[in-house]
């Protein structure tokens, strides 16, 4: 049964819509009577459409949506601001505020319900489309695997999207530490039923604006099975435009499942011989694993000053050409240190726009 949630403090408003909408149409109504009492019962429930009030004692309705829009749980759900004003400057504040339209109290039965009809299925097709899914794998140890996992996840941020790095280190938190952040709670307290309500405790959103899912600080109880990572980037990617992943250069099994599902796989080395080398002993691995080619992108990754093995010679020995350089950066020391992105810290230096760069082409891809 399709569910709505009315926020109106108007006793005739909801009258008619237990009478219309319940009775005639068979919809599950949920009433609130104020703006803070429609908050808590979003919370509480899942709804299909939010039909919001404009003029409401407290707090008003903009106010409403744009708190339902910045909370993950709530971001996706059709609003419908309904007001008995419907000027162009009320429909403007409506959408800035985050509703998908606006309708005026004098508006008829048919005219409300054509609305709701469009909207739940425009937003339908929009959470059909998953967000894109991107592993980041180093060939070893010291390439800056993480860091660039880190990187990548905050310029989609900077694009105005939402991003979350699944850091998948068997141990230590990795993307935790790059970030300064509390290892805890990680995927490791992960429930065993796993969906977007039961994963939202788990993240934590850094200054950046990037939400993490850690890795645990200590080796985990066990790793996490195909059908568990399976539902939890479901459910990541029906919350967030981009989940980077921070795969394990060991490849355990659970790296091993995070390869085969991801859309793209950043494999990050370094210009110095043995990186490349480990770059292609994992290459040859990742094909044993039947990773399509097309799905796989190679990254050289200048991590040290002295590293300069000429991009010709990486390109003979892996027998590949290189699909993005990323140049050293003495700035991305300091960013370490303070526990920011070097893509959100310091947007003048030399590394951000080819990270940018590097973010912008894997969502043309």
């Amino acid at each position: 049964m399709a569910t709505l949630l009315l926020i109106d403090d108007s006793p005739e408003v909801q009258r008619l819509f237990q009478v219309a909408f319940k009775n005639k149409l068979g919809y599950e109504i949920v009433i609130a009577a104020n703006g803070e009492a429609g908050i808590e019962a979003a919370h509480r429930a899942s709804f299909d459409v939010i039909v919001l009030d404009v003029m409401m004692p407290g707090m008003d309705g903009y106010t409403v949506a744009r708190q339902l829009r910045q909370d993950p749980k709530t971001k996706d759900v059709p609003i419908i601001m309904y007001t008995a004003r419907a000027q162009p400057t009320d429909k403007t504040a409506a959408l800035e505020a985050g509703a998908d339209a606006i309708l005026s109290k004098l508006s008829t039965f048919d005219d409300i319900m054509a609305t709701i009809k469009e909207v739940t299925k425009a937003k339908s097709a929009a959470t059909a489309a998953s967000g894109q899914v991107i592993g980041v794998l180093g060939c070893r140890g010291g390439v800056g695997a993480t860091t660039l996992a880190v990187n990548v996840a905050a310029s989609y941020v900077r694009r105005g999207q939402r991003a979350c790095l699944l850091d998948l280190a068997p141990l230590s938190g990795h993307a935790a530490l790059v970030l300064r952040m509390s290892p805890k709670p990680s995927w490791d307290d992960l429930p065993g039923e796993i969906n977007n309500e039961t994963v939202q405790p788990l993240l934590r959103q850094h200054a950046s604006g990037v939400y993490l899912l850690a890795a645990p600080p200590q080796p985990p109880s066990s790793e996490i099975s195909n059908h568990s990572f399976n539902r939890l980037s479901q459910a990541l990617a029906s919350v967030f435009n981009v989940v980077v992943i921070n795969c394990s250069p060991a490849l355990d099994a659970t790296s091993r499942t995070a390869v085969a599902a991801v859309s793209r796989l950043l494999l990050v080395t370094s210009p110095e011989v043995t990186a490349v080398q480990a770059a292609k002993g994992m290459m040859s691995y990742l094909h044993s694993l039947s990773l399509p080619a097309e799905r796989l992108r190679v990254v050289v990754n200048h991590s040290a000053k002295d590293m300069t093995l000429p991009s010709a010679n990486i390109v003979m020995a892996l027998g590949r050409t290189i699909d993005a350089e990323l140049p050293f950066d003495e700035s991305q020391a300091g960013a370490l240190l303070q526990g920011m992105p070097l893509v959100t810290l310091a947007k003048s230096a030399p590394l951000p726009p080819y990270v940018l760069g590097l973010a912008s082409l894997l969502q043309k891809m």
